[in-house]
């Protein structure tokens, strides 16, 4: 059975955004975008709200290679800090290879 891929990232938010839209996807160096999951906070609109967060991306069973970044959007302001990059790999043993790849991705934060 194959498991998937999951980098998790640590969002530290040192004030409220509040009334608008906000995005984080984890882009691959092809383009592909993997959209935030398993977080309360990530809902897309309203509050996203001051504290820190764990962002879970599921990059399905095929480790990407080359680079990605992780992008923070969002529509009013911002105050967002990546504090830590992990990749975990659910069942199976990390590859230090791939996950000196993984370890460092390129953060991006815009506002729209």
């Amino acid at each position: 059975m194959n498991e998937d891929f999951v980098v998790e990232a640590t969002l530290e938010c040192k004030r409220d955004l509040q009334g608008g839209v906000f995005a984080i996807n984890l882009i691959d160096q092809e383009g592909r975008v993997s959209v935030a999951a398993s977080t309360r906070s990530c809902k897309g609109e309203g509050i996203f709200a001051k504290g820190t967060h764990r962002i879970r991306f599921n990059i399905g069973n095929t480790l990407p290679y080359g680079s990605f970044h992780i992008n923070i959007a969002v529509a009013e302001g911002y105050d967002l800090v990546l504090r830590q990059e992990n990749v975990y790999n659910f069942g199976i043993k990390k590859d230090k290879e791939y996950n000196q790849v993984l370890m460092h991705p390129h953060i991006d934060v815009s506002v729209l």
